[in-house]
């Protein structure tokens, strides 16, 4: 039996370049359709592999559409169509990300044959390969209790990404990131259950196991390849409100083997502590246990200068949205280059999260940043899996001091 078309809804006001998109993408080998007026827009949207979105409709506009779409759980690739300006569309197409949606291209009008082209084969590439929308992972019916039997059966593991030094390429860190493998599920992302887990009273254990599991991978990794770098795990907010908090993560590096200044804890920026005194004693306590500390997704939160005067921070991750766009957005270039001189004259490491190009990585060293990771160095992988990319690199893991 042949493959069924992939299907294209076309959503703009004027039928002119409705009809023009439509075209493109049935010359592309797809059937398309099309929809002047949003009055129907959720059944029509849903069933679609790829929808072409205009931003300035009437009635419901475009970013009213996308929050539809992440409610509904959608799966289709986006492709923007805007006259508007580069600032406007870059935030919608933020919104999108921060909903879920996959947003795979973006159409400048008025738009030549070509950039039709583009867009549709960047929006049609990979659809060959499943996918699972965050809004999906979401829905996923999981329960407190569900929590509690994964955390008890040690269900929960962790992948790995790795952290390279740009001054000589030398693989000097990870970062675990958790994963749920669930019995009736499958592989779950965090998506599905770490707001379940840090909005509840078992973010505490939530944590400790994922640390635990983490610290296991840790030593596995350095049996394997020799690695003897630092290992980064984020802690959610009500952990920087247990006095017990540092004492209990000592207890695990012991157990574990694995000397304090490994373990770089990372604290969300935007975390809003709700005792600020409290906060700071915890995290100085870790600091002084020889535990680093980082600001994670730094530039994306409110309270960032004082924060990082008042808490001893000694690294700074630069968010992966600001990365990721820096290199066709010139103010977030502007931001990005910013931080990096404000981490570097407070003395502070800095890392880029999210690098997916080798240019971003060149821009990046050009501008001082100390370290990256992202999709172009290396995807979380499992300790085995880490080992084949250890391997198969030139530089060689950092030596043990």
């Amino acid at each position: 039996m042949a493959a069924q078309a992939p299907k294209v809804l076309v959503v703009d006001d004027d039928p002119g370049i409705a009809g023009l998109l439509a075209d493109a993408a049935r010359a592309a080998g797809c059937s398309a359709s099309t929809l002047n007026d949003l009055s129907a827009f959720d059944a029509a949207s849903l069933s679609c592999d790829v929808l072409v979105l205009d931003l300035m409709m009437p009635g419901m506009d475009g970013v009213e559409a996308l929050r539809a779409l992440a409610a509904a759980g959608t799966r289709a690739r986006i492709v923007l169509a805007s006259g508007l300006e580069q600032r406007i569309i870059d935030s919608a197409r933020r919104v999108a990300a921060m909903q879920g949606l996959e947003v795979a291209a973006v159409l400048r009008k008025p738009f030549r044959p070509a950039e039709i082209r583009a867009a549709l084969a960047a929006a049609l590439a990979g659809m060959a390969a499943p996918r699972t929308s965050a809004a999906g992972q979401r829905a996923l019916p999981v329960t407190l209790a569900d929590l509690d039997r994964a955390i008890e059966r040690h269900e929960f593991r962790v992948a790995f990404q790795p952290q390279v030094r740009l001054a000589d390429g030398a693989w000097i860190g990870v970062e675990s990131l958790a994963r749920w493998d669930h019995p009736e599920h499958g592989l779950l992302m965090p998506g599905a259950f770490v707001a379940l887990a840090e909005g509840s009273d078992r973010a505490l254990p939530f944590t400790y196991e994922i640390i635990a599991r983490s610290l296991e991978g840790l030593q596995a990794i350095g049996r394997d390849t020799g690695f003897a770098g630092c290992l980064s795990v984020n802690v959610p907010p009500p952990a920087l409100t247990d006095h017990s908090f540092p004492d209990r993560v000592l207890k695990l590096l012991a157990d574990s083997g694995v000397p304090g200044d490994r373990l770089v804890v990372e604290i969300t920026e935007t975390s809003i502590p709700s005792d600020p005194a409290l906060c700071l004693d915890i995290e100085t306590r870790l600091r002084m246990r020889g535990i680093r500390l980082s600001i994670d997704d730094f530039g994306t939160g409110h309270s960032s200068l004082e924060r990082l005067h008042d808490a001893p921070f000694d690294e700074m991750k630069i968010d992966m949205v600001l990365v990721r766009n820096a290199e066709r957005d010139p103010g977030l270039r502007k931001i990005v280059e910013s931080a990096v001189a404000l981490g570097r004259s407070l003395s502070m490491t800095t890392v880029a999260e999210g690098v997916e190009t080798p240019e971003t990585l060149r821009w990046l060293a050009a501008i001082g940043c100390d370290v990256a990771q992202g999709f172009y160095l290396g995807r979380p992988m499992d300790p085995a899996a880490l080992g084949t990319w250890a391997q198969g690199r030139g530089p060689r893991p950092v030596a043990a001091a």
